[in-house]
């Protein structure tokens, strides 16, 4: 159960309190910066924060609430008596300065890598934050309401960036190649030592393959994309060739998957 505190608007100029939800994790400089912010936006629409500021607002406005909705408005508990006195925080923290799906959308965007260097230390979200994204914005039971003329909430982010985000999943099985096996050692960890890498990117790929022929991948393409060490590379195209039967790095991979 959540508490909520009203307030009459004309004690304060009739100003609605917001918070900042992007702005409150300050610069977004790097992946880590982009980690953090995405863990806190998935538990807040998972514990209800959007989910409940949208019921209000909807209220407000006098619009009809979907059943998600109405149960949100249903949890909240008023500490005074006039339950027409409009809304300002729900346990301490106001309604979002920006909704869900303008969030997301900058999300999505600080996600994408270009280029997916597999030698740089990568922080989970790189491969992880898309699909957990993806999974947490679509399920029914966080009762997310897609904005007018959209069948789904995912469909907030451009279809384009979405596919590139699947594809920038799909090459988790290739991080570290490159990379030095331990810390200050100069050896480094090569594809050869471990060509089921591969195998397990082809696996990725053919799980996502919408994906891959809504980009028109082909080797040559997926490489301006992907970047690893040159001897990587050309042992990783010598593998994706002959596991894939492609006749050339211009092949498109969506037929042979």
């Amino acid at each position: 159960m959540n508490d909520r505190e009203t307030h009459n608007y004309s004690e304060y100029d009739q100003k609605v309190p917001t918070y900042d939800f992007v702005g409150e994790h300050g610069s977004i400089d790097d992946l880590g910066d982009v980690e953090s912010l995405l863990e806190d936006f998935i538990n807040s629409i998972e514990d209800g924060y959007f989910l409940q500021w949208e019921a209000i607002e909807r209220t407000e406005r006098g619009l009809p609430l979907t059943p998600h909705q109405q149960r949100a408005m249903d949890d909240l508990y008023s500490f005074s008596e006039d339950s027409d006195q409009p809304i300002w925080y729900i346990d301490e923290i106001a309604r979002p300065l920006e909704p869900w799906h303008v969030i997301i959308q900058k999300i999505a965007k600080w996600l994408l890598l270009d280029p997916f260097r597999t030698s740089d230390f990568h922080f989970a979200c790189a491969t992880e934050g898309w699909p957990n994204l993806y999974a947490c914005v679509e399920d029914p039971e966080n009762g997310l309401m897609p904005p007018d003329g959209m069948a789904s909430p995912i469909d907030v982010v451009p279809e384009e960036l979405q596919h590139r985000l699947w594809l920038q999943s799909c090459f988790d099985p290739l991080v570290g190649v490159g990379q030095p096996t331990y810390q200050e050692d100069p050896e480094v960890i090569r594809l050869k030592d471990d060509p089921y890498r591969v195998e397990e990117f082809i696996e990725e790929l053919r799980e996502h393959r919408d994906s891959v022929k809504y980009l028109n991948l082909t080797l040559e393409n997926m490489l301006k994309v992907l970047v690893m060490p040159k001897d990587d590379e050309k042992f990783f195209v010598t593998l994706m060739k002959k596991n894939l039967g492609l006749e050339s790095r211009q092949t498109l991979l969506s037929g042979c998957l």
